[in-house]
């Protein structure tokens, strides 16, 4: 059987955001309306109602991934989940460990898009998978990615281990800043989830969204090498390789 896998040409985040975001709807008005139909399922026993739910949940996700290549939201942006090896869909497993995996870890995922070689999320890196455009020369230029690799020819990085630890710490002070800076902008009340003032909620929702950003910003930067603690360093003229 041949195996040989063309060559991936892969989506802008946003574009992979877009998909998402369409999915999230589909599944907001399913749950909803599993909630409005409850009332005719009263005396239903409660397997039977949490399966009214479940199973059409895991059609438009495992089930759709593993065999069209990825979900409503996918197709509708023109992308395709595959193995990250070989030019094949995934299983049923594996489309299902997927999911879960991206639910658990949020929108924190998507961040990775930014600094993996093969522009994955963190729930495509740890099931092997990858999105691909499926129509890429219908594109523009603009829309469309190559793997990407860092500059080994002209710098030295220091180990994953060693960025990945550096990432940790930066986000550590980053949650200590965003700490501090709540207590000194916001009553006790507030900080307790009993009662915020509109003044108080728009700062709230201002530092949650500069925490986010630090957070995304110390994961590419570290991941780059381009972070105090873990910096990339030139290779030595006599190290640089000959192309």
């Amino acid at each position: 059987m041949n195996n040989a896998t063309p060559e991936m040409v892969y989506p802008r985040l946003l574009r992979r955001v877009r998909a998402f975001l369409f999915d999230s709807v589909i599944f907001i008005v399913l749950l909803y309306a599993w909630l409005a139909t409850m009332p005719v399922f009263e005396n239903t026993p409660p397997l039977l109602k949490i399966s009214l739910l479940i199973i059409p949940i895991v059609i438009l996700e495992p089930i759709l991934v593993a065999f069209t290549g990825g979900t409503l939201g996918h197709h509708l942006m023109g992308l395709r989940i595959r193995d990250a090896s070989s030019d094949q869909n995934i299983g049923v497993l594996r489309a299902t460990a997927r999911a879960i995996i991206r639910t658990f870890l949020g929108w924190l995922s998507f961040i990775f898009v930014l600094v993996t070689n093969k522009h994955q999320a963190l729930h495509d890196y740890f099931t092997s998978t990858v999105v691909i455009l499926r129509r890429p020369e219908t594109l523009p230029a603009h829309e469309r990615f190559s793997a990407r690799a860092e500059e080994r020819a002209q710098y030295r990085y220091p180990t994953m281990a060693r960025r990945t630890g550096v990432i940790l710490v930066y986000v550590f002070l980053g949650f200590l800043t965003l700490i501090a800076l709540s207590m000194a902008t916001l009553s006790e009340t507030c900080l307790n989830g009993e009662h915020c003032t509109p003044g108080e909620m728009v700062i709230s929702q201002l530092l949650s969204s500069l925490w986010l950003l630090a957070l995304g910003t110390s994961i590419v930067l570290g991941w780059k090498g381009l972070l105090y603690g873990c910096r990339r360093s030139p290779l030595p003229r006599s190290e640089t390789p000959v192309v």
